[in-house]
């Protein structure tokens, strides 16, 4: 059966709390008055609302095929379970879409509709992420986006946009992002507009994605931005919650390295790690930060103008070295 942990603070998720004969009757009774198309998206973000929604009727439709999901394996409930998944996705949806990331957001509507975007099969993991990056400052139309995806591969980390999870094929297969043959170009005009649904869509997956890794996460933090644009980068201002939430388990154990290419591990990065510590500190009543969770490493390691900077206490990659930097 499918279940999964987030964090200490959310409860065991499987498929027979999200289609419990009692929650099928709610979800059709809210939902059957409204059309599933009524929420209004700009016409260039049509097609990312659509494979969204699509790869969430598939990855539950599919589930609800295991006798394990349903708690009363009666075709009846199966039908009803099935009859309600387009009403629930497009209510997911229209909630992620419309609610900003400081905002309280349900669980529930999250895990709904974003871990059929993050989800690989069980035998490759599902949703376990053995090393997570985040980054900032690399663009598919500058020719710079590509970095992250080949030091992620040498490093064995995945992005929020790793290509062989749904998320990540679903922007490639057009539409979306655009593309020349199977080559990005740009993450497309829906990106470009900087409507606000968009941007409340990508801060709760990282939210979400952040939330993935359990209590002794490995993170690579790739910058390629000055200080001016760091500090108002999506990273700084949402992503840092997202690390952050590995302070709600109980002796969290986080291993964070930040690759700068551009401010020689200076001030900012200070400042960056500073900022991270000041975002877990929220939730310290719930964990001993100690060093292990946002505290300042050892200091840089002086690599062919680019800086590996070590965070927190506990230290579990090898150092990087200049050989590390010739896949750049």
């Amino acid at each position: 059966m499918l279940c999964v942990s987030s964090t200490a603070k959310h409860d065991i998720w499987n498929p027979r709390l999200l289609f419990s004969a009692q929650t099928v009757k709610i979800e059709a009774t809210a939902h059957t008055s409204t059309p599933e198309g009524s929420l209004e998206v700009p016409i260039v973000c049509e097609s990312l609302r659509t494979k969204v929604l699509q790869a969430c009727e598939h990855f539950w439709g599919a589930w609800l095929g295991d006798a394990a999901v349903l708690a009363d394996d009666s075709p009846q409930q199966r039908s009803e379970a099935a009859a309600t998944l387009p009403f629930r996705c497009q209510g997911a949806f229209t909630a992620i879409w419309g609610t900003a990331g400081s905002s309280f957001l349900n669980y529930g509507q999250k895990f709904f509709l974003l871990a059929p975007l993050l989800a690989k099969a069980l035998a490759d993991g599902f949703l376990a992420y053995g090393v997570q990056m985040f980054w900032s400052g690399f663009s598919w139309r500058l020719g710079t986006r590509v970095w992250v995806d080949k030091l992620a591969a040498y490093l064995g980390a995945e992005d929020v946009e790793f290509s062989r999870r749904p998320l990540g094929a679903l922007l490639r297969s057009g539409g979306v992002w655009k593309m020349e043959g199977s080559r990005p170009l740009s993450s497309g005009a829906c990106s470009a507009g900087r409507f606000k649904g968009h941007g409340n869509f990508w801060t709760w997956v990282s939210n979400f994605f952040g939330s993935l890794t359990g209590a002794a996460p490995r993170t690579y933090i790739l910058v390629n931005y000055g200080e001016t644009k760091l500090k108002g980068s999506f990273l700084w201002n949402y992503e840092t919650s997202s690390m952050a939430e590995v302070c709600l388990f109980n002796n969290a154990r986080p291993s964070v390295v930040v690759v700068d290419l551009q401010n020689n591990c200076g001030s900012v990065v200070d400042d960056f790690f500073s900022r991270l510590q000041s975002v877990a500190g929220v939730w310290k009543d719930d964990v001993d930060l100690g060093l292990d969770c946002a505290s300042k490493g050892t200091g840089c390691l002086k690599v062919k103008q680019m800086e590996a900077c070590n965070q927190c206490g506990v230290w579990t990659f090898r150092p990087l070295s200049q050989t590390d930097f010739n896949i750049l």
